[in-house]
Formats: C-alpha cells, sequence, structure tokens
C-alpha cells in the first residue's frame, strides 16, 4: 500500500540543489550499473560534469526538474524535456522523462508519484499531449510504478553496437 507524506514538497528545483540532485544522480547511475548489469563507464569527474550539465539545461525553456523536499532535504528528483520529433508526424513535440530517482529509503510512499504529477502539469502548461521515458529492463519496481501512472510498453527496442 502507497501512503503519502504530507511534509514531502514538491517544487521546481534551483541553483541551490545542485549538489543534492547530482548526488542523487550519481547513485541513480550506480544502481543500474550495480542492479542491473547496464553498461555504464562513468567518468571520474563525474560529479562535476553532472552539476554543469543539470546547470545549464536549468536555464532551457523546453526543460525542468523538480524536487522532493522534507525536512529541509532533497529525497528525490525527476527531470523531463521537449523533444522535437521529425516535421512529418502530427504530434511536432512530445514529453521526455530523462531521470526519476527517490531515495532508497523513501520508495513506495507516494514520492515518485508525486514527482510525476508535478512534471505532468509542467508538460501540460507547455501543450504535450505524451510522454516517454526509458527504464532499464531489469528495474520491475520502476516498471510497475511507471505502469500504475498510466504508462505502456512502446513497441521499441533499444539495440546496441559496441565499436
Amino acid at each position: 500500500m502507497i501512503y503519502y507524506r504530507e511534509s514531502v514538497r514538491i517544487r521546481k528545483a534551483t541553483k541551490k540543489d545542485l549538489d543534492e540532485i547530482t548526488e542523487l544522480a550519481y547513485q541513480l547511475y550506480m544502481s543500474q550499473i550495480n542492479d542491473c548489469q547496464v553498461d555504464f563507464n562513468l567518468r571520474k569527474n563525474f560529479k562535476k560534469i553532472q552539476k554543469r550539465c543539470i546547470l545549464e539545461d536549468m536555464k532551457k525553456s523546453k526543460k525542468a526538474f523538480f524536487v522532493a523536499e522534507e525536512d529541509g532535504k532533497i529525497v528525490g528528483y525527476i527531470s523531463g524535456k521537449i523533444e522535437e520529433d521529425p516535421p512529418v508526424f502530427v504530434e511536432k513535440e512530445k514529453g521526455h522523462i530523462g531521470q526519476v530517482y527517490v531515495t532508497e529509503e523513501n520508495r513506495g510512499k507516494g514520492i515518485g508519484k508525486k514527482l510525476f504529477v508535478e512534471m505532468k502539469k509542467w508538460f501540460k502548461k507547455k501543450k504535450i499531449k505524451t510522454i516517454r521515458l526509458y527504464v532499464a529492463k531489469c528495474n520491475a519496481g520502476a516498471k510497475r510504478a511507471y505502469k500504475s501512472l498510466g504508462f505502456e510498453p512502446a513497441e521499441f527496442e533499444q539495440l546496441i553496437l559496441k565499436m
């Protein structure tokens, strides 16, 4: 059963949140590497690069970051952006959720859903009608959560060729 904590506040991320978001992003990638054997090779200066990229993205009108905050501490975040499809498609722009992460001790408490609801509102304001995201095949918990939010599997599979 999911329960909601009223003490968790969802808000737009600011420059002050960069260190905490960067740390959570690192935890996200490490969990994918360790739990799913996803083949990411992170740079030694990952946090410095990630911080700079997030800061640049925060300045763009087609990108958004929201954080879940409890007692002054960030316990989760979500990032989204608007992507343009080729002009041959009826829907010119689609939403894309890039990263969603809630700290392990705060999962199953509705925080991810609250983050998604806020991101969905942002996409609606931007007149986006379709939202996409990627999820690791092994991440059964995330798949269940996304399904409960209305996401359905797409008819595409990512293939990779290592050179």
